[in-house]
């Protein structure tokens, strides 16, 4: 298993808030793990917020966020993805509903079942 002193995950970290938010976590000694959509959002992350760790999946797959709560057990998560262009989303109806809605319902499930299970968070 992974080291988990301090294991922030950060959903969204190649947006702008995701980006400042992980630099200050890294600053105040937190360890960061960004989950990022793509292998290019990946990359400037990485040149942006060195230190760092990143994946890159899909914030509503379910199987990847249990996966990286197993193996990294992080201490807290954040939760910045979405889909937030307001003009895009009158046409992309599904996918605003599944990375702002279904994908926070499966990080906040992922959380009680583990807490119920004496996971990280049950202090």
């Amino acid at each position: 298993m992974t080291d988990r002193r301090n294991w922030a995950f950060v959903t969204g970290a190649a947006g702008q808030d995701g980006l400042l938010f992980s630099r200050l976590l890294l600053a105040e000694g937190s360890r960061v793990l960004g989950l990022v959509r793509s292998h290019e959002a990946a990359r400037r992350v990485s040149r942006l917020v060195p230190g760092a760790e990143v994946l890159t999946g899909d914030v509503a797959d379910d199987h990847l966020l249990r996966s990286i709560v197993a193996r990294y057990g992080p201490d807290v998560i954040y939760n910045l993805a979405g889909f937030s262009s307001v003009g895009q989303s009158w046409y992309a109806v599904d996918q605003v509903s599944r990375d702002n809605l279904t994908a926070v319902a499966q990080l906040l499930e992922i959380v009680r079942e583990e807490h119920a299970a004496g996971g990280p968070w049950n202090s």
